[in-house]
């Protein structure tokens, strides 16, 4: 249970035989579809690490997975601090404190899978406003050749800028006859 009956209400209805108590999926209307969401795509991620696949999406999985393990973890922790109902007769239970715990865990796993790929949520956000696409990892730009000089002038003097190579020595038996 994440709530529950407090005081000689709560005793009360406890002796009467009533159930006092509600989980995250009877007290929270909206919030339950986020946590849902938010644990599924922990899953998924665990699930594409595993198997050493990747999807195309705008940004990275791993980004997406801590964006709403921090969503979720925010509103766990606003339903702690003001509970649904009256807060003189609903108590907050242990299950409260371990559900918003376990959402802090997808936000970190989330959050550990980015750094593991180089991807900040900066990153993130000019991919996701430029459209993305390709790895999301960082990679370095690639490598660029150095220019080759130019070749020298068939028996001339090697261009401006110094080619280190001396030229080449001029043919065997003298200079060519008319």
């Amino acid at each position: 249970d994440w709530y529950g009956i407090g005081g000689s209400l709560g005793e009360f209805a406890s002796a009467a035989g009533a159930d006092t108590g509600a989980n995250a999926w009877d007290a929270f209307n909206l919030i339950r579809f986020i946590l849902v969401f938010a644990a599924l795509a922990g899953i998924g991620l665990a699930v594409l690490a595993a198997t050493g696949r990747s999807v195309s999406l705008p940004v990275a999985a791993s980004v997406i997975v801590t964006v709403l393990g921090i969503i979720a973890a925010l509103l766990v922790l606003y339903r702690i601090v003001d509970q649904p109902g009256p807060n003189e007769v609903v108590d907050v239970k242990f299950g409260a404190y371990l559900g918003f715990l376990l959402c802090l865990g997808v936000a970190a796993g989330g959050f550990m899978a980015m750094s593991d790929e180089g991807t900040s949520l900066g990153d993130a956000a000019r991919q996701a406003q430029g459209g993305g696409g390709g790895n999301r990892a960082a990679t370095p730009p690639p490598a660029s050749t150095p220019p080759t000089p130019p070749a020298p002038p068939a028996g001339g003097a090697p261009p401006a800028g110094g080619d280190p190579t001396p030229p080449s020595p001029p043919p065997a038996g003298g200079p060519p006859s008319a």
